[in-house]
């Protein structure tokens, strides 16, 4: 979820933090970036891999700076939904993320783990008390 705005400042901060090598990219540090492209888009930036013409000079930064980055390593192991139980819900995450066709039964399926469903059913919210909550707007 960084965009290429974030990726010019983490640059210019790291230089900053270490001056004996600001004339080298990220301060002279090696980076790594890890993430899935089919997440979320940056907030109000443009993502790492937009590559039109822009006149904004930390956008233009940014695009030389990820175009630095010349080695990629795909995981293709789903690690977090393992097991014949989680199965299901891995196909139906695999579907969405590439907007492919999802069926009434894995919508049914997702519905069953809306914490308001959940509540609605007088269960414990204990599993999901610590989960992250994503929200499509600020409001």
């Amino acid at each position: 979820m960084v965009g290429l705005h974030q990726l010019t400042w983490i640059h210019y901060r790291l230089q900053e933090i270490y001056p004996t090598k600001a004339d080298q990219d990220f301060g002279g540090l090696n980076i790594v970036l890890a993430g899935d492209f089919y997440q979320l888009p940056p907030v109000g930036s443009k993502p790492l891999f937009y590559n039109k013409l822009n006149h904004i000079l930390d956008h233009t930064k940014g695009q030389q700076l990820y175009r630095l980055f010349n080695s990629t390593i795909q995981l293709t192991e789903v690690m977090r939904q393992q097991g014949e139980a989680q199965k299901a819900f891995r196909l139906i995450l695999s579907r969405l993320r590439v907007n492919a066709q999802v069926t009434l039964d894995d919508w049914r399926l997702l519905a069953t783990r809306i914490a308001a469903q959940v509540r609605g059913r007088g269960e414990d919210l204990g599993p999901f008390s610590l989960a992250i909550h994503l929200y499509g707007k600020k409001a």
